[in-house]
């Protein structure tokens, strides 16, 4: 099959800074956003756009002596709280949250 047959070239890209499709990261209910670890946490990200079935995607910026690896716990409807295994770790934290459709 090619690229004309699957009609991939009449698809248009997703933009993803249009506010209408609501990614934004700020409001109640931002989906992405930057957070500082301190004491190899970010402490509470409130956000109401977050669900049980929710992915959160952290992406840490730059290395350092302390860095660990990164998880997060959910809070349905309130926050995320991304917590590094360093508890020195003290990189700036970008994140992303997707919920299935």
């Amino acid at each position: 099959m090619s690229l004309a047959d699957a009609k991939c070239s009449t698809l248009t890209p997703l933009a993803l800074n249009t506010p209408s499709l609501g990614l934004t990261a700020s409001g109640t209910a931002p989906i992405c956003g930057r957070a500082t670890l301190a004491a190899g946490t970010t402490g509470a990200i409130a956000t109401t756009a977050v669900g049980a079935q929710s992915i959160v995607i952290a992406f840490p910026e730059g290395t350092g002596a302390n860095d660990g690896f990164l998880h997060y716990t959910v809070v349905a409807g309130t926050s995320i709280t991304i917590v590094s295994s360093d508890n020195a770790d003290a990189r700036d934290v970008n994140w992303l949250i997707i919920n299935p459709l």
